[in-house]
């Protein structure tokens, strides 16, 4: 019967127990346990098994046995017998479980040469699988220094240096080799080295989460059956961490990106999970919840957060085990995690502008977004042209940088694909906290005009990457000194000295010219052959690029501005892929007065002549730009053509009392329609009037010009108003006539006859020197010093 009663009897029971244990043996050796040595009294205690052989001699008819023979007996079967019942149900049970796989092609052929009787074909199959993983992954862990090839036919030795069980976690789960497996020793030699390699096994199959019971020195000092017992769990649990599906994460530098996981439980019975992230870029992930828990019949969602610091794709593992919950257990989930960064968003962008051939040293004030700090390492990686994205906002922006001359405008020039380098920077490393802040000392040297950008990439192991965007713009370069044709140039005139001191004009590398308004003027300018900016730019960049040892072994020759630096830095600046136009410049101008050729060619030894002519519309200054262009060099010259009539001079008549003033208004005429900057230049000691004055447009204003004569006389005087903006000069002579002076004040002297009567005059001198006055008076009686000396600018009292 099943399940019967245990019966009271002692006799009864041990005979019971007797036929369920063959029940069991036969039962095992029908599934193929090597059983058939093994008796069913074996597996009895002690007592029952006095009890049992006293029975059985019994009933055979045999005589009976002491106590004694009997007891040594059992404890010499016993034993034994235990362990291979359990031997035997782990090969009946549990590598039964181990199936040739079908998508893997294992030649467990090969091992057919080992002796069959010692392994079965389970175990065959597991030495092969073992095999073919420990060649397949060899080279790939290792690809530097590969371990030698082996044959793995032994659950003990084969696998005590750990390198086996290594290459098969790393076919199965690759991303335990960065972690875990890139350091471990290829040849051991030492149980230190060893136990390090069997640690960080250890360490992988924590990371993985495989519930197994086993150490470190488990695997130094294998056991060859527990390893079978090991190996079989592996070829079971390992196939579950194939990944099921990718999941792709797709955003800029530094921003977030979430995707949900729906994980569905098609069974009867919940199912827990414990989830994790694994991989060595496993801090750019995160995942909420950290566990999960899902009722039968149901599914459950797992939101997985990515964030990258870095500018490389990141990789990782979505790994989902399984906890048991009573009887249920369910499959371990593997997911793979993909990046890829498909925008990156600078920090902050610096927007610097230079001309051409001239160097601009500006600092860049650089702040650490990220959570970490470190030493981080400074590259820079310079772009030509717009960058996408900020196109529109730097248009907008360039567009009012500077006035266009002629067609040409430097901010949509195209820069050369392979022009040098327009930025540098003095540091390769810089030091920030988390949050910090610090300033680097940057250069901008732009051989051509046009917009350029420059990314400055920070990286700092660990911690993360960031990067830091420089917009510079290639202007006009300054204008050039040029030689002239004919000796009529203006240099240091009195207008440039106006135009200097009022309105900051007075440039010496200015070509200044002038002539008469109803005339046309007919000139060339000497272009030469070698733009000296252009070759002191280049010296500059090819020391940029020397190395400090070069620069030192330069200093001592004294080579280090050599002009062959020049000429090799300049080979690549030519744009190759456009024809060929360096041996003429076009010629662009932004004044319509001056008439220019479109094109001049120019020789590489003589140089270029541009000729030119101007028109005036009438008397005025005539400033104007030339801008000289090709696709390898680009000069600026300036020029200012002064048109003003013969010089105009009136005459101005003054009478005043000496120590008295008179103001005469003298009336300007504006009819234009632009303001006039005058300046008045006054010669004389007793005129006096504003230095400078505004004449509006179409309107009169007045020049208030007064004369004060200190003494009686004629006094003569010169008054010269000069149009700064178009240098028109108007002179003024000047005639005055100092009357004799008026009483300064009525003295009234009271006093009684034949006595005397002191008082006081106080007598002003109102020149700045000391001036000596001599006392005249009409009256008899009155007495006082014929001389007095008195200090400029004082009164002086006179008795």
């Amino acid at each position: 019967p099943l399940n019967p009663p245990i019966p009271n009897n002692a006799q009864e029971r041990v005979k019971l127990l007797h036929w369920q244990l063959n029940t069991m043996l036969t039962f095992l050796r029908v599934q193929g346990a090597k059983l058939t040595h093994v008796k069913a009294e074996w597996f009895f205690s002690p007592s029952d098994f006095l009890l049992w052989s006293h029975l059985s001699n019994y009933e055979n008819g045999n005589p009976a046995e002491s106590e004694a023979d009997l007891l040594m007996r059992h404890e010499k079967y016993s034993s034994q017998a235990w362990v291979d019942l359990v031997l035997q149900l782990a090969k009946v049970f549990v590598l039964v479980k181990v199936k040739p796989s079908k998508t893997l092609q294992i030649n467990s052929n090969a091992y057919k040469s080992l002796a069959r009787s010692v392994y079965s074909t389970e175990e065959r199959t597991l030495l092969s699988w073992l095999s073919h993983h420990y060649e397949a992954q060899r080279k790939v862990i290792w690809a530097d220094s590969p371990p030698p090839t082996r044959w793995i036919v032994s659950f003990d030795n084969d696998l005590l240096d750990g390198l086996v069980l290594a290459s098969l976690l790393s076919a199965y789960c690759p991303f335990l080799v960065k972690l875990h497996f890139s350091d471990m020793y290829l040849n051991v030699r030492s149980p230190e080295e060893c136990f390090h390699n069997a640690l960080s096994i250890i360490h992988a199959l924590r990371t993985l989460g495989i519930d197994y019971d086993i150490h470190p020195t488990d695997i130094m000092q294998p056991n060859a059956i527990n390893m079978l017992l090991f190996m079989t769990h592996l070829y079971i649990t390992l196939p579950q961490y194939k990944p099921k599906t990718a999941v792709n994460f797709e955003g800029a530098l530094h921003q977030p990106v979430f995707k949900e996981l729906k994980i569905q439980n098609p069974s009867n019975k919940p199912i827990s999970y414990n989830i994790s992230i694994v991989g060595e870029d496993r801090k750019s992930f995160s995942v909420q919840p950290n566990s999960l828990s899902i009722g039968a019949n149901s599914h459950g969602l797992v939101k997985v957060r990515f964030a990258s610091n870095w500018l490389h794709p990141c990789e990782g593992a979505l790994v989902l085990v399984s906890r048991r919950t009573g009887l249920a257990c369910g499959n371990t989930l593997v997911f793979t995690l993909q990046s890829i960064v498909n925008d990156i968003l600078p920090v902050s962008t610096h927007h610097v502008e230079s001309p051409v051939y001239k160097t601009q040293h500006f600092p860049l004030n650089i702040t650490n977004p990220l959570v970490g700090g470190g030493t981080f390492k400074i590259v820079l990686v310079e772009s030509k042209g717009w960058k996408e994205g900020l196109k529109k906002k730097t248009q907008s922006c360039a567009s009012a940088s500077q006035t266009t001359i002629g067609t040409f405008d430097p901010n949509t020039a195209v820069v050369p694909s392979n022009s040098p380098s327009s930025f540098w920077c003095t540091d390769t490393t810089v030091e920030l906290a988390p949050g910090g802040t610090a300033t680097l000392e940057m250069e901008f040297l732009p051989l051509s005009p046009g917009l350029r950008n420059c990314a400055l990439l920070f990286s700092c192991p660990g911690v993360g990457e960031f990067i830091q965007n420089i917009e510079g713009t290639g202007l006009y370069p300054e204008p050039l000194a040029i030689s002239k044709k004919k000796k009529n140039i203006r240099l240091n005139s009195p207008v440039d000295k106006l135009r200097k001191d009022i309105i900051g004009s007075g440039s010496d590398i200015v070509t200044r010219y002038r002539c008469d308004p109803d005339k046309e003027l007919h000139e060339v300018i000497l272009v030469p052959a070698e733009n000296p900016q252009k070759v002191a730019a280049l010296i500059e960049t090819a020391q940029h690029r020397m190395s400090d040892i070069e620069i030192r072994r330069r200093k001592l020759t004294g080579t280090l501005a050599s002009a062959s630096l020049a000429c090799l830095e300049g080979a690549g600046v030519k744009e190759t892929t456009q024809a060929d136009d360096t041996a003429f410049f076009k010629v662009h101008s932004n004044s319509k007065h001056f008439e220019f050729p479109e094109i001049i060619p120019i020789d590489p030894v003589v140089g270029a002549k541009l000729p030119f002519s101007f028109k005036a519309d009438g008397q005025g200054f005539y400033p104007a730009k030339v801008v000289l262009v090709n696709s390898n060099d680009i000069r600026v010259f300036e020029l200012e053509i002064t048109c003003t009539p013969s010089t105009t001079q009136a005459e101005i008549l003054f009478s005043s009392p000496a120590m008295q003033s008179v103001v005469q208004e003298i009336p300007i005429i504006n009819e234009t329609q632009y303001d006039w900057n005058l300046s008045a230049v006054i010669e004389g000691d007793a005129y006096f009037g504003p230095p400078t004055m505004v004449a509006k447009s179409a309107t009169t204003t007045l020049y208030p010009l007064m004369f004060k004569p200190l003494y009686q006389g004629e006094i003569e005087g010169e008054l010269t108003l000069t149009n700064v903006a178009n240098g028109t000069v108007h002179k003024f002579r000047l005639t005055g006539t100092g009357l004799k002076p008026l009483p300064q004040e009525t003295v009234t002297l009271r006093c009684h006859a034949r006595q005397k009567s002191s008082h006081t005059v106080y007598v002003h001198n109102p020149s700045e020197r000391r001036k000596t006055f001599q006392a005249f008076t009409d009256m008899d009686c009155i007495v006082g010093l014929h001389e007095i000396t008195i200090e400029g600018g004082i009164s002086a009292p006179y008795e």
